[in-house]
């Protein structure tokens, strides 16, 4: 400051003395003083500081600290003691000060789950600093198997253990799926029995499995690695490991019981046991001074043939009729072709005897043409009479009527597939379907109108006797070949999947008995699927793609 006069400066210190002579105008002159503000970051490269500098005195300043990437800011401090909390801190300037803005790393929270619980452990969670390294590691229970590492329901890795530097918070969750088996059912022999409730088990997951004998078989028991398991053919287990159990069958075996009537009129012979399907002859030789009659059971006269052969489906008891031949005049009569029809009236008279014979057809769609002797035309009645004057052998000619049934396949348009044997047949012929199996396909079974599945065998044969339609049901083994095509991932589900893809794909999901449920366009990358409204359970998704079909099995629990 200074004292001036009149303009004149009388001294530059604040104190002026001075003897009075005289009337004075003295002025005191004042001038602002000014004070430095230093700023500090701590660490230095914790953040950055602005609004220091040189103030004038009471001048207001704000000053404002800036944390870096990693860091945040804790306080302003001046000689140690907190002056301010906030990153924004004002005051009047009215001394020198030295403040310093305190900064500290950033910590993170890594926090991590298991889907399901039950499927496996995990390590690795926790508080870390800012750009530090965490390794998470996941460990699953016996019967399930690690799928990866996810995120908000996308995948940040398919490996157990998984490093990153943490810079944020996370919360990531372990994926675990039960570990799948292969139950694989045999039926032995293959034509005896179906088999049915193979297929892909979960660990500890029950399977039902059941083995139906097919006609003239029975079933015998379950044999696993050529151990009996059960003798029951609904049979329960545990499945725990892939697993292939056979059906083994047994053919059912009939008695063929023959006898001579009367006892001295003849032998016979065939009498026997005999298994379901085998063929059996039996033959009758007259005694002397007998001739051969027919075969006949239960009253009913089932062949005039002297040598009988037939199919054995059943217990048999065949009485083969001998008549004693006494007269002079042997009349012969058979039917044409053999087995049509029943003859009677046939043997030895008398000369001038009268004869009386008849045909009669065993089924209704045989057409009877007339009696012939050789070539000549008898007479076109069933029943017809003549006097027995010389040996005659007549025959009774039918012409059967054959009908005609038709065989039809019908499949999933998915596959493109090819089945040998379908069209139209006579009654009675043996009908072969056959797949032609694909790299892409393989038979899964034939099913009737009604549901059932009739047979698991490739190919199929039966005998005709009516219109049938089958389904022939398919299984895709792309899959097997193509996982890293399509993947739906968690599972088991909660509510809710991630399908990742590879390409684009149109997505039906199905339920266990095959009905569409949900459809849904799926794009190449990662695909959110909402199921929450679905019921627990198995589903199948089927993917249809401009080439490929591929099937995954989803569990929602």
């Amino acid at each position: 400051m200074s004292w001036t006069e009149g303009g004149t400066e009388v001294t530059s210190d604040p104190s002026y003395s001075f003897t009075v002579t005289g009337n004075r105008n003295l002025t005191a002159h004042f001038t602002s003083s000014t004070h430095t503000v230093t700023l500090n970051s701590s660490p230095a490269e914790g953040g950055t500081v602005s609004g220091g500098g040189t103030f004038a005195y009471g001048h207001t300043i704000t000053l404002a600290a800036e944390p870096n990437e990693g860091y945040q800011f804790t306080a302003w401090k001046e000689e140690s003691e907190v002056v301010s909390t906030n990153v924004n801190y004002s005051f009047n300037v009215t001394a020198d000060r030295n403040l310093t803005a305190e900064f500290t790393p950033s910590i993170y929270t890594v926090t991590l789950d298991a889907n399901p619980a039950e499927g496996g452990n995990y390590t690795g969670g926790g508080s870390f600093i800012h750009g530090e390294t965490a390794t998470v590691k996941a460990q699953e229970n016996p019967g399930y198997i690690f799928v990866n590492w996810s995120e908000q329901g996308t995948e940040v890795s398919s490996e157990p253990e998984f490093q990153f530097q943490v810079n944020q918070n996370r919360f990531l969750t372990a994926n675990f799926t039960q570990e799948a088996y292969t139950l694989n059912l045999v039926a032995e022999p293959e034509e005896a029995g179906v088999v049915s409730g193979g297929g892909s088990f979960y660990s500890g997951e029950t399977a039902n499995i059941t083995a139906t004998p097919e006609n003239g078989y029975s079933f015998t028991a379950w044999i696993h690695n050529g151990e009996e398991v059960s003798q029951q053919p609904e049979y329960s287990f545990e499945v725990n490991e892939n697993t292939t159990l056979i059906a083994l069958f047994s053919p059912l075996t009939y008695e063929v019981n023959l006898q001579a009537v009367p006892n001295i009129g003849g032998s016979t012979n065939g009498q026997g046991i005999y298994t379901y399907g085998q063929e059996a002859t039996i033959s009758a030789q007259p005694a002397k001074d007998y001739e051969f009659l027919y075969w006949r059971e239960s009253g009913d006269i089932i062949s005039t043939d002297i040598n009988y052969t037939f199919t054995v489906t059943q217990n048999r008891n065949l009485q083969a009729r001998f008549n004693k031949s006494s007269g002079s005049v042997k009349i012969s009569a058979q039917a044409h072709p053999p087995g049509l029809a029943f003859i009677s009236g046939a043997g030895y008279y008398e000369e001038n005897q009268w004869v009386e014979l008849e045909a009669t057809p065993i089924n209704n769609n045989q057409d009877f043409e007339g009696w012939f002797e050789g070539d000549k035309l008898i007479s076109k009645d069933r029943s017809i009479g003549f006097v027995a004057s010389e040996d005659k052998s007549i025959v009774a000619s039918f012409n059967q009527e054959s009908k005609e049934f038709e065989v039809e396949v019908v499949s999933d348009p998915q596959f493109d597939i090819q089945i040998n044997g379908t069209g139209a047949y006579h009654e009675g012929e043996t009908v072969k379907l056959e797949l032609v199996e694909s790299e892409d396909t393989q038979l899964a079974g034939w099913r009737n109108a009604a549901g059932q599945i009739v047979s698991r065998s490739n190919p199929y044969t039966f005998t005709i006797s009516r219109n049938i339609t089958l389904e022939v049901l398919l299984e895709s083994t792309v899959a097997e070949h193509k996982e890293e095509v399509v993947r739906a991932y968690p599972n088991p589900s909660n509510g809710y999947f991630w399908v990742h893809s590879e390409e684009n794909f149109h997505m039906e999901i199905r339920n266990t008995a095959n009905f569409v449920l949900r459809q849904q366009d799926i794009e190449s990358g990662n695909n959110y699927v909402d199921v929450s409204d679905l019921p627990l359970g198995m589903y199948i998704l089927h993917f249809y793609g401009p080439e490929k079909t591929y099937s995954r099995k989803v569990i929602i629990k």
